[in-house]
C-alpha cells in the first residue's frame, strides 16, 4: 500500500507541473530563454557632454545632472537681421 501512496502522489505531481507547463507555456518559453543564454556585449557608443549617443545620460555619479545635449539651431529665416545696414536713420524731430 506504501508504493501506491508513492506512486500516486507522484502521478498527481506530474500532472499539475504538465497542466503548469502547458497553461503558461507562452510565458516559460521566454523567461528560460533569456535566462539560459548569454546576453550580448554593450555596443560600443560615442559619448559627448555626458549623454550617450541616443540622449540617454550616462549614470554615473560625477556625471548625476549633465548639461543638456547642444542640438543645432538653423537660422529663422523670419528673424530680422543684426547686421548694420549702410542707410542712415531719419533724424529726430527737434522742437524750435
Amino acid at each position: 500500500m506504501k508504493t501506491l501512496d508513492i506512486i500516486l502522489a507522484l502521478l498527481c505531481l506530474f500532472i499539475w507541473i504538465a497542466l503548469y507547463v502547458i497553461y503558461f507555456k507562452d510565458d516559460l518559453i521566454p523567461w528560460l530563454i533569456n535566462r539560459f543564454t548569454r546576453d550580448k556585449p554593450p555596443k560600443k557608443g560615442k559619448i559627448e557632454n555626458g549623454y550617450f549617443q541616443d540622449g540617454v545620460p550616462i549614470p554615473f555619479r560625477e556625471n548625476l545632472y549633465p548639461p543638456p545635449p547642444e542640438q543645432e539651431q538653423e537660422e529663422d529665416p523670419t528673424q530680422p537681421d543684426d547686421t548694420p545696414h549702410d542707410s542712415k536713420k531719419p533724424d529726430s524731430p527737434t522742437k524750435d
